[in-house]
């Protein structure tokens, strides 16, 4: 029965992975042309998308045997009558192609079987699943729009490869603390869905975070691709702030950023300035590990180059986040602070020379500042800074109706009219474009959206991650965490995808390593 369960799911997988491919690319010439393969492979992906068809084929693998076809034929034609017994004259076509998909897994069972096989003993041997997903952290900051795809196809692949290796690598990951709290946060968000105005789109960054933390869990073991995952990020963010740094000077332009706002790929500044954040520190780490002096000064001119690139970029709670980042590092190498206290004071005096004369960044820091006094004094909110100040107040005031289990997941919007109204906010350019469906403060979007509950749950996530001991990548993972932590203070980007398919490869990896000092006590 187990082998035929994990059949099931290699199949499902498979018939997944080639319909997904088919589709991204049934937009060439050649299937424009032929329109009617097009609207075939349509057809095919609308039955294939029915959850409902997916349990049907599951059940159906998992008894088939080599013998009594035309009871087969009868049970396909009784369980597809079933699904759609309300509907048959509107989807008489959608039930006689799942009838044809069924009857052909059934016909060609045995040769699909080999093929998952062949295809699970290649990625033993060659492991490009693994590597997919740490081509994932190339991906991320240089082609952001590939990231959902490319997802799905490692998801899809994960499963035809699936096998009782893995399964048993799952169950020793599985009593990871971490890994309960986001188990029982996503369903709270399910539950939470059900009770307000049902949007599955709200779900996909969440949904999207936990298929990223299947796929590392079960592909992800030796702990030397923490390093490999490192260099591929590191090297990525290079590529990244060349660029921006082309945008800077004018030498080229991308169709995201600009001289004002030179982030190169990713649409959203703040998810940029986050992962460079995290670049930044982890070259001052691989700085001070290094005993090359070449190496040594490749690090600490691309670290301050970073750093400068940081402050170029617009978003101006990166250079609070900055701050205190670089605070937890002094305290953190106090040890050394004397040993390096030449090159710190260095980049103190480089920033404040910076900051004092560079036009762009004093500029948006005084009308930053000139934001919230016009905001306190006059109750002007149409501002970047003004309109936080005011999705904080509608904020506070929804979370006094529901302390306890919040106003419901994707709900914020339609909760706020009221308040909107009452603060005549209705005409406010900012609030209107920005933040009347994100409150720019992910501490304060969970507490309205799901209650003292799942406010409690995603600190004591935090905290979990942050108490450990990762042994030598023990700072690169505390910089990877207070980075988010810090950005969650003054973004929404908690409901990107990017966001949560970084943080998922990195907690995994840096988890292989603490787990490896545990066994070696």
């Amino acid at each position: 029965m187990i082998n035929k369960i994990l059949n099931a799911v290699k199949i499902i997988g498979l018939f997944n992975l080639c319909l997904y491919i088919i589709k991204l690319f049934s937009s060439n010439f050649l299937f424009d042309y032929l329109f009617i393969v097009t609207n075939i492979i349509d057809n095919i992906y609308y039955v294939m998308k029915d959850y409902k068809f997916w349990l049907l084929i599951f059940l159906f693998i998992i008894s088939i045997k080599d013998r009594y076809n035309q009871i087969y034929f009868i049970m396909i034609l009784f369980f597809t009558i079933i699904l759609h017994i309300n509907h048959i004259p509107d989807q008489l076509s959608v039930m006689l192609l799942e009838i044809v998909i069924l009857m052909s897994i059934k016909l060609f069972y045995r040769n699909i079987v080999n093929l998952t096989f062949k295809l699970e003993i290649l990625n033993k041997k060659y492991k490009f699943v693994k590597y997919g997903i740490l081509s994932m952290l190339f991906f991320v900051p240089i082609f952001p729009e590939y990231t959902y795809k490319l997802i799905m196809i490692l998801f899809f692949l994960t499963l035809v490869c699936f096998n009782s290796g893995m399964i048993y690598k799952l169950k020793l990951k599985l009593n990871e603390k971490y890994i309960f709290i986001i188990f029982i946060f996503i369903i709270l968000q399910i539950l939470s869905i059900l009770f307000t105005r049902f949007n599955v789109e709200v779900l996909t960054p969440y949904i999207m975070a936990i298929v990223v933390l299947f796929i590392s869990l079960v592909n992800f073991d030796d702990i030397n691709d923490i390093k490999i995952a490192i260099n591929i990020f590191i090297f990525a963010m290079f590529i990244s702030e060349l660029t921006s740094y082309g945008i800077i000077f004018g030498l080229w332009h991308t169709t995201v950023g600009s001289v004002n706002n030179p982030t190169p790929f990713i649409h959203n500044h703040s998810e940029y300035a986050l992962f460079l954040l995290i670049t930044i520190f982890w070259l001052f780490k691989l700085f001070i590990n290094e005993k090359s002096i070449i190496k040594k000064i490749f690090y600490f001119t691309f670290f301050l180059t970073a750093t400068l690139n940081l402050f170029f970029n617009s978003s101006r709670s990166a250079y609070i986040n900055y701050f205190i980042i670089l605070i937890f590092t002094l305290y953190y190498y106090r040890s050394l602070l004397k040993q390096y206290f030449k090159y710190v004071l260095l980049v103190f005096i480089g920033l404040i020379i910076f900051l004092f004369n560079n036009n762009m960044v004093y500029s948006r820091l005084k009308v930053g500042f000139n934001n919230l006094q016009n905001t306190y004094k006059f109750q002007k909110y149409n501002s970047s800074w003004g309109s936080r100040v005011m999705a904080y107040e509608i904020g506070f005031d929804l979370i006094k109706e529901k302390p306890i289990f919040g106003n419901g997941n994707g709900n914020i919007k339609e909760k706020s009219e009221k308040y909107v109204k009452q603060y005549k906010m209705q005409n406010q350019i900012y609030y209107n474009k920005y933040i009347n469906k994100v409150f720019h403060n992910i501490y304060l979007q969970v507490f309205v959206e799901f209650g003292l509950l799942g406010f409690c749950l995603y600190i004591l996530f935090w905290i979990v991650l942050l108490k450990e001991y990762y042994g030598e990548y023990d700072y690169f993972f505390k910089t990877l965490i207070l980075g988010y932590m810090g950005v969650s203070l003054f973004t929404g980007i908690y409901t990107h995808i990017m966001y949560w398919s970084v943080l998922m490869i990195f907690i995994v990896l840096f988890n292989l390593n603490k787990k490896r000092i545990m066994n070696e006590k």
